[in-house]
């Protein structure tokens, strides 16, 4: 637990066996584009990802590390031991980001962590995509678009099971929450902040 992954754009990866260096994989993207297709997990670590484009259609994971029957389990304390712990996911292209149907974004636990997702230009979160930063008490999500447009038809969460709801916020030069879109900063003690758009004064 509390490992860091980074991840930056290339044009391609290579991935050799240790013990049969012949044995080989590669992963080619468009140029100058981070491309996830598996799956990213750096349990109650930090996952930061870079580059010109990312898309994303796998799993990126920085949920707590701790599991009890096969799945997280959300309780409040005044203290956390350190795999109760969510990381956080940090995702900076410079012109688009794509979060592409299916794929989830994840920094649940005990203790929830936080998801950044910032473009410097279009962001898309499509059709049955998810995001969260769930747990006994919310997390944050942030997903901006610092000229282009914010898209938003899949799942984003910062839930409480045990307590308030955390934060989502949604910024760009244009936002549109379309139809099948879901957003949810409710707690059991009370809902969390829900911005679209931009606060007072576009802040």
């Amino acid at each position: 637990p509390g490992g860091d992954i980074v991840l930056a754009a290339g044009k391609k990866i290579e991935i050799v066996h240790a013990a049969n260096p012949s044995m080989r994989i590669e992963v080619a993207a468009p140029e100058n584009e981070a491309l996830n297709v598996g799956k990213l997990v750096a349990a109650g670590g930090r996952i930061n990802m870079a580059g010109s484009a990312l898309r994303i259609s796998g799993a990126v994971s920085a949920d707590a590390a701790v599991v009890e029957n096969g799945k997280v389990a959300f309780r409040r304390s005044s203290t956390h031991a350190r795999e109760d712990v969510a990381g956080s996911v940090n995702l900076k292209p410079t012109t688009s980001l794509s979060v592409e149907p299916g794929a989830s974004i994840t920094a649940d636990g005990p203790a929830a962590g936080s998801v950044t997702l910032e473009s410097g230009g279009d962001l898309s979160l499509q059709l049955d995509a998810r995001v969260s930063a769930s747990g006994a008490i919310g997390g944050a999500v942030a997903a901006k678009a610092e000229t282009g447009a914010l898209i938003a038809q899949g799942v984003v969460a910062a839930t409480g099971s045990d307590g308030p709801g955390g934060s989502v916020r949604f910024q760009g030069n244009r936002v549109a929450l379309l139809q099948r879109s879901r957003t949810d900063a409710s707690g059991t003690e009370g809902g969390g902040v829900v911005l679209v758009g931009g606060g007072l004064q576009g802040h």
